[in-house]
């Protein structure tokens, strides 16, 4: 069985961004996939449907991907900090400009 301790850290960091955020993407909990250094969400966001994978990267630093359910690399977020997180997700995911005021 995998190291869940920087999975469980991201989800927690992302938690820390905002729980009502990580509701609005339809996060299944359930389905959360951690690894030595990753945790993968599955999302049904308003603007992407599939994977979010967080990744820590060697200079301690967050990279995202977001992913296709059929596998499809759709957008690559590379060198974020942990409070940046859930507001650059949320923008790439969920988030429709138009509705700004």
């Amino acid at each position: 069985m995998a190291d869940m301790t920087v999975a469980n850290t991201i989800w927690q960091q992302l938690k820390a961004g905002g729980v009502i955020k990580l509701m609005s993407w339809g996060v299944e909990t359930k389905k959360l996939v951690g690894d030595v250094d990753s945790l993968t969400l599955r999302v049904h966001a308003r603007r992407h449907k599939g994977f979010v994978k967080v990744t820590l990267n060697s200079m301690d630093l967050y990279d995202v991907k977001l992913i296709s359910f059929g596998g499809e690399l759709k957008k690559e977020i590379n060198g974020l900090y942990f409070d940046q997180l859930t507001e650059v997700i949320d923008s790439e995911i969920e988030d429709v400009p138009q509705y700004k005021r």
